[in-house]
């Protein structure tokens, strides 16, 4: 995660500073020129960073307070943990694509189809090849034959063949649908045509932007749901009602790039009065999440709809306003946030896993804190240790 702009997760664009010689026929003298690329989007840069902590802290606080590949005792539950992690999985992902979006066109538009594809496939389906095979395989050890006896090697090679039942993606679930999405922003710039009519959009009102957004994304939504009424699909490669519920956010990043006007009126240029307003919808739709009884599960799935949009704007505007700036930690955390993604999850698992069978005994609060502690710790040196220090394992988890 250089100065190169290849990363799932939006790697930050930079450009250096290039040089240009022109002779000046009038003066009899050469002169140097600076021609300075796009600058650093340093909120968005904060928004991996923030993003990929915040599922650290998700995926252990899971451990303590649901089901979850590990999971820890009902006299240590902390259920209390559950409000912090169905909020923050309303924005995590969401934000994740959005910055995928922004970046992926950012990609394509630079250095065309070819050298898009061949980014697509070394930083996304290289990774992805070996956090199944490897990583997904570790936590499986953990998670089903160590702690509940139920591994073999039969059970670890059904999960890795598409046509097996038992095949499962785990959290690089994310990565291949980057790689659909990808295939998604082709189609869409294909002959510049429609990414030509974004870029001429004019000036709206952010509220009927919102409208028209949420028309788009729960339309989509309908659309994947209307396809598996026709078609029930259940498969891993082919989950239709979770794909048309993530590419809007994915699309919303792409056209947001491409017309930053678009991005200034819908999230940045914003007063306290539109953020108020970004507040009351968010609690109004988690309001009615937690109202509407188990049989409404359409209404359900279209408000948490509405409760992501609102989510993802707010937190991007707050970290425009606050994270906007040179931080050599967030900066740290950033370039670090591909590996974190498709690490943070085998620790925790195996973090978690030596906890509930070796230190249960601890009280509550404290095994999540010491459980959280060591997660964090061992996910970002072994994040340090694989890919900033051995070419093999930055080719493997970073595809550079």
């Amino acid at each position: 995660m250089e100065l190169r702009e290849k990363s799932t997760q939006g790697d930050i664009e930079v450009q250096d500073n290039i040089e240009v010689r022109c002779d000046d026929k009038d003066q009899g003298n050469t002169q140097v020129q600076k021609k300075t690329g796009p600058k650093r989007v340093r909120y968005i840069d904060s928004g991996r960073a923030v993003a990929s902590f915040a599922g650290i802290i998700y995926h252990v606080a899971m451990i303590f307070c649901s089901t979850w590949v590990i999971t820890a005792s009902e006299q240590n539950k902390i259920y209390g943990l559950g409000v912090y992690t169905s909020y923050i999985n309303l924005f995590r992902m969401p934000l994740f694509l959005f910055i995928s979006g922004y970046f992926s066109i950012s990609v394509l538009s630079r250095k065309g189809t070819k050298k898009f594809l061949h980014n697509r496939l070394m930083r996304i389906g290289i990774p992805l090849a070996s956090t199944m095979i490897i990583l997904n395989t570790l936590q499986s050890y953990f998670g089903s034959y160590l702690l509940k006896g139920r591994h073999s090697f039969d059970g670890w090679l059904k999960q890795l063949l598409p046509w097996s039942s038992n095949f499962n993606f785990s959290h690089a679930w994310y990565l291949y649908y980057i790689l659909i999405f990808s295939g998604v922003l082709l189609i869409i710039d294909y002959k510049k045509i429609i990414t030509n009519k974004i870029k001429k959009l004019g000036n709206y009102n952010p509220y009927f932007l919102d409208v028209i957004i949420l028309i788009l994304t729960i339309g989509t939504s309908i659309c994947g749901l209307g396809i598996y009424k026709i078609y029930p699909m259940t498969h891993p490669l082919i989950a239709i009602i979770d794909m048309t519920m993530y590419l809007p956010f994915f699309l919303i990043g792409y056209v947001c790039y491409v017309n930053k006007n678009f991005m200034e009126q819908l999230i940045i240029n914003i007063d306290k009065k539109r953020v108020f307003y970004f507040v009351i919808m968010i609690a109004v739709s988690m309001s009615a999440l937690v109202l509407l009884a188990d049989n409404f599960k359409y209404p359900s799935f279209f408000i948490n709809l509405v409760c992501r949009y609102y989510s993802l704007l707010l937190v991007i505007n707050l970290l425009q306003r606050f994270l906007n700036k040179e931080n050599k930690v967030i900066d740290y955390m950033a370039k670090s946030s591909y590996g974190v993604y498709i690490f943070h999850q085998p620790v925790i698992v195996v973090v978690g896993y030596i906890y509930v069978k070796y230190y249960s005994y601890l009280p509550p609060y404290v095994g999540f804190l010491a459980v959280l502690s060591a997660s964090i710790i061992f996910t970002y040196l072994i994040e340090w240790v694989l890919i900033k220090k051995t070419k093999v394992g930055k080719f493997l988890f970073n595809g550079a």
